[in-house]
């Protein structure tokens, strides 16, 4: 098991990370921060979690086409339902 250790950060800081770090507890969200500042130091890719304007743009484009997919079903079996 790991030593327990103390660090001494302002209240302003203290305060940013409480409003940052959501339902992570405090050693976790700057255990969090400092891994990924240091991978990008390092130049290792960090994970990505936003998605690229062309992924977006992809995503909106096949969702219309499933839309468009579903209406002529739907109007497909309407038809097929009034023979």
């Amino acid at each position: 098991m790991s030593e327990a250790n103390t660090v001494f950060i302002t209240e302003e800081l203290l305060s940013k990370i409480d409003q940052s770090r959501g339902s992570l507890s405090r050693e976790d969200f700057l255990g969090l921060c400092i891994v990924t500042f240091l991978e990008r130091e390092a130049g290792a890719p960090a994970e990505e979690k936003f998605v690229t304007r062309e992924d977006f743009e992809e995503f909106e484009h096949n969702i219309k086409e499933l839309e468009r997919s579903f209406i002529e079903f739907l109007i497909a079996y309407g038809l097929e339902l009034r023979k």
